[in-house]
């Protein structure tokens, strides 16, 4: 069984902060920092809330107003990163928590902060906050981490940025219109650092939900202009492939579907219960007298809670087919119970999407299911 993602707020860790943070900041108060972490409710505290609550405690035991406790923010990333600490990355984002917490009030305090610790943390979500508080503000400022001499800092530019960031908090102004997230990934499009390449990617992947021509018309602008950006645009794509976009499909040479001969090899079983795989099998032929690229996903209907159903694709495979070539696949998909969906009983789809055109490959009833 997975440990839970709350329980990487442990002893181990605690000792390595508090570790840092004495040499970093001298007369640091461990054992109140220890104390105020753990009163109370500590163990029926899931992720978010033991890192907003070690937060709290940090402001309980730095002095001071937040101009005051924030030299601590600063003390503690520099120390970090002369030692080559990035370790503990995901736990130590209650500091940016913190500055985000207390210092949206303060920009001028707060966001040399975030630029600090997200060298050795990350600040994507700390930034949020401000990007509605202060809009054009931040909007400058993200153009100007943008072309930071620090990777981690020139990705909180984009990553930070994005309209659609999970788990992230809502910027509504980004959603409805992109334009000053732009300058922000042309300056990063080409960047050295694949980590800052790929948020480039969802961010613009992020874009295409909202304003899916505008990106498409980013990415046929950045085409064959550098071999990196070509991978960030196959990786931006996949939200408008997925979904058959016929001019991204055109974009990567994979036309429409014709001449294109698909034939169901396994029929799906009228039923399954939650908990169990769906098979399925398929054939395709290529009836064409030239070279066919094809890109093929299966998609699921599920059943929702109003009866309706909910489209979600899976790719599979991309290829090319000789004339007169023919390819079977066979594919299982797993009903077992997850976290991020609801199973419904009652009828559900099953769809083969090749080239964005749809195949039916029938409907089987799912049982088992804790929702009737």
């Amino acid at each position: 069984m997975a440990t839970p993602l709350k329980d990487l707020y442990n002893d181990t860790f605690f000792d390595y902060f508090l570790k840092q943070a004495e040499a970093a900041y001298p007369g640091f108060k461990s054992k109140a920092f220890l104390k105020a972490v753990y009163a109370g409710n500590w163990e029926n505290l899931e992720l978010k809330e033991r890192m907003r609550k070690s937060a709290d405690a940090l402001r309980q035991v730095l002095p001071g107003n937040f101009q005051d406790s924030v030299n601590f923010i600063h003390s503690f990333a520099r120390y970090c990163e002369a030692n080559n600490h990035r370790g503990f990355g995901l736990e130590l984002m209650f500091l940016p928590d913190f500055v985000e917490r207390y210092g949206i009030e303060d920009p001028n305090m707060a966001l040399p902060a975030l630029e600090a610790i997200t060298r050795i943390s990350s600040a994507e979500f700390a930034v949020r906050p401000f990007l509605n508080r202060y809009p054009e503000r931040m909007h400058t400022q993200m153009l100007e981490w943008s072309r930071h001499e620090n990777e981690w800092v020139r990705r909180l530019a984009s990553e930070g940025f994005r309209p659609r960031l999970p788990w992230g908090l809502a910027v509504p102004h980004l959603k409805k219109d992109p334009s000053p997230i732009l300058p922000v990934l042309e300056n990063l499009k080409t960047d050295s650092s694949e980590t800052v390449r790929r948020s480039v990617a969802n961010n613009l992947n992020d874009i295409s939900k909202d304003h899916p021509e505008r990106c498409i018309q980013i990415l046929n602008r950045w085409r064959e202009t550098h071999p990196e950006t070509e991978r960030i645009i196959k990786h931006a794509s996949r939200s408008l492939l997925k979904k058959g976009n016929s001019e991204v499909l055109n974009l990567f040479g994979a036309g429409d579907a014709s001449k294109l001969e698909f034939s169901i090899v396994s029929p799906l079983p009228g039923s399954l219960a939650v908990g169990e795989s769906l098979p399925f099998g398929f054939s395709l032929l290529n009836t064409a007298k030239k070279i066919r690229k094809i890109r093929i996903e299966y998609v699921l209907y599920f059943r929702l809670k109003n009866g309706d159903f909910g489209r979600k694709a899976f790719y599979m495979s991309e290829q090319e087919l000789q004339p007169g070539q023919r390819i079977l696949l066979n594919k299982k998909h797993s009903f077992r119970p997850i976290t991020t969906r609801t199973y419904y009983n009652g009828k559900h789809k099953l769809c083969i999407q090749i080239n964005g055109k749809e195949f039916d490959m029938g409907e089987f009833n799912l049982k088992g299911a804790d929702h009737a």
